[in-house]
């Protein structure tokens, strides 16, 4: 006795016909699984290449010192606005470092306030000298050398790169 087995196909008394949904098929069932994972794989990178990403702020002093490098002192075609910008950068860096408010202040507040504090003494002079020739030229309407700007630019990064934590 040969038994096979066979496909026991149950007819329903109203219909005689069956229909197979397309989505039904094995192939189809595969495509749509694949297509669901591939999705998945996706927004899985995504979320890693994000995450690994993350944008780190700079540090008040390292944006000092981008800014004081990118200046060119072929860009200005006088030392007024060569010394506007380097007392604002200045101005802003000792704020951010230090929280004091100089925003608002003249050179000539910004040294008498500074005075006031626990600023080093030798950064202190420097800064001044700074201040003073930006005054001259700003205001005075003194010609200036293109050497003094080159020192100025100099003293400015070195006030910036001494006043840097030493825990960082």
């Amino acid at each position: 006795m040969n038994m096979q087995k066979e496909e026991l196909i149950i007819y329903d008394d109203k219909y005689d016909i069956w229909y197979k949904p397309w989505w039904h098929n094995p192939w189809i069932q595969k495509i749509v699984f694949l297509i669901i994972l591939l999705g998945i794989v996706l927004v899985v990178w995504r979320l890693f290449k994000k995450y690994r990403a993350k944008k780190r702020t700079m540090t008040s002093w390292e944006a000092a010192l981008y800014k004081l490098h990118a200046i060119k002192l072929d860009d200005y075609d006088n030392g007024k606005s060569f010394y506007f910008e380097l007392t604002y950068i200045l101005k802003m860096y000792l704020q951010a470092r230090y929280g004091f408010d100089l925003e608002a202040k003249t050179d000539q507040e910004v040294i008498a306030f500074i005075q006031k504090t626990e600023f080093p003494r030798d950064l202190l002079d420097r800064l001044e000298k700074i201040l003073h020739d930006a005054f001259t030229i700003k205001f005075a309407q003194k010609d200036v050398v293109i050497i003094t700007m080159e020192q100025d630019l100099k003293r400015s990064i070195d006030i910036v790169r001494n006043t840097i934590p030493k825990n960082t």
